[in-house]
This record gives C-alpha cells, structure tokens and sequence, in this order.
C-alpha cells in the first residue's frame, strides 16, 4: 500500500499530465484503445474509401432489394462480411509488402516464417467472414423461400472489359479488385 507521502506525490504529478492539447495529438490518442472495433460507429476504417463501401451498400440493395426489416438485417450482414473478407485479404498483401519493402523478394520464405501468426490471424479473419456471408446468404433466402419467393436474384455479372475502354481497364475499387477472374490471372 501507498504511503501518504507516495499518494500526495502521485496527485500532484497528474496534475502536470494534462494530455494531448493539439487536435492532431487529441486525434490521435482518441485511437489509442483500437483493439478490433467491434464497438465502431463505422465499418471505415482510415485508410478504406467510404465511397466504395457506398457503392457496395448500394449494390447489394440493389441486387437484393429486402422487403422486410429481417431481410435488411441479413443484407446487411452480406454486406459487413463482403468488406471485411475484402480487407482481410488486403491486410495479407499489406503483410508481404510491408516485408518485402525491407527485405526483397528473394526473403520471401523467411517472411513468411516471420509473420506466420499474422497470416494466420488475417486468413482466420477472412475465412470467418467468408463462413458467415455464407451462413447470412442462406438465411435470406431461407427467408425468402419462406415468403414464397423461389429464385434467387439474377445479377448482371461483369465481362472481361474491352482493353480499348479506358474506363473498363480501372477495376480497381478501392483497394479491391472489380473483377474476380483478373484478380486471380493477375
């Protein structure tokens, strides 16, 4: 237990320890306790385009169109699961990246080694995400078959874009790409 002397001490150090003043510095010590941001007022985070997640909301409502507050809240969850399996595999290229900028390619198996607990954290991360879109996905249309809608909704799916269209070649949203097949070819 503290002596007397030790706790008259201590309160009169904390009153010199007034915290960050500037607003940069309050900005950025209001970011201190960031552990997962389960409890965030945004799925944005910093470094992500609200923009493309405008777009994505706006896509899925479109794609899916929830007559009800049940169906809203599984699109919804379609939607939460789609941007972070699309930012878990943005943080594992971040990973490589981030390593290969210090050390080259040619370390490529020594980084791996390095960062296993973080490609294994990211990859848990986005096969969760995957799991439940995949869990939410048959919900809505669990519900829907419910309601008497039998089919599931038909989407437009993208072509290869045309390389003489400039417009076609920016697949890129964000930091995600538009198109599956040319992630993959990539």
């Amino acid at each position: 237990m503290a002596s007397d002397k030790q706790i008259a001490a201590n309160n009169k150090n904390s009153e010199k320890s007034t915290g960050p003043t500037s607003p940069d510095g309050k900005a950025k010590s209001s970011k201190n306790s960031y552990k997962h941001g389960l409890y965030a007022k945004s799925e944005i985070i910093d470094t992500e385009n609200p923009a493309d997640h405008e777009l994505l909301v706006a896509e899925y409502y479109r794609d899916f169109t929830p007559v009800n507050a049940v169906e809203r809240d599984l699109v919804d969850l379609l939607i939460d699961n789609a941007w972070q399996s699309r930012r878990q595999r943005t943080i594992g290229a971040a990973i490589w990246n981030n390593r290969f900028y210090f050390h080259g390619v040619e370390a490529m198996g020594a980084i791996f080694i390095d960062k296993a607990d973080a490609f294994c954290r990211a990859d848990r991360c986005k096969n969760s995400a995957q799991r439940n879109y995949q869990k939410a996905l048959k919900q809505l249309m669990d519900t829907r078959a419910m309601r008497g809608e039998k089919t599931m909704p038909v989407f437009d799916l993208p072509s290869e874009p045309d390389p003489a269209d400039s417009e076609a070649l920016n697949t890129e949203l964000g930091s995600f790409r538009a198109f599956p097949s040319q992630a993959i070819a990539a």
